[in-house]
């Protein structure tokens, strides 16, 4: 009996899973290129913070100004929140780019197509930190 309600949950939630990913917005080349590549960009901006910001007895400047010099200070795990935002970023605009697709695909398109581009200010924002913290 309870291997029976396994198999139905599982295969109900299996049926959720295809009647969402089974809608033409999740067929289109192009959100599925520019999605992908967003997620690439994103992972390996994690990889980048991993290798480069190393904890340790010192805090780590988050926040520089040219007027005030560092104005932020924390620790080494405060900086994968870039990354985490850039994320939740990817996650928002793939939930309202599936809704918006079936009303007006150029605006779908413009909102998905926003990704990469804030991607490239993470990075930019990264780099800065490790060359800040180096």
């Amino acid at each position: 009996m309870r291997r029976n309600q396994i198999k139905l949950i599982i295969g109900s939630f299996g049926g959720k899973l295809r009647l969402v990913f089974g809608q033409p917005y999740w067929r289109d080349r192009i959100v599925l290129v520019v999605l992908f590549s967003s997620l690439a960009i994103n992972i390996a901006l994690w990889v980048f913070l991993k290798i480069f910001i190393k904890p340790g007895p010192v805090p780590l400047t988050l926040h520089y100004t040219i007027y005030f010099g560092p104005d932020l200070l924390g620790e080494a795990w405060q900086v994968f929140t870039l990354p985490l935002v850039g994320l939740a970023i990817i996650l928002l605009d793939t939930i309202l780019g599936n809704f918006i697709y079936y009303r007006d695909k150029f605006s779908a398109y413009f909102l998905i197509a926003v990704l990469p581009v804030v991607q490239v200010f993470l990075w930019v924002g990264a780099i800065s930190l490790v060359l800040i913290n180096w």
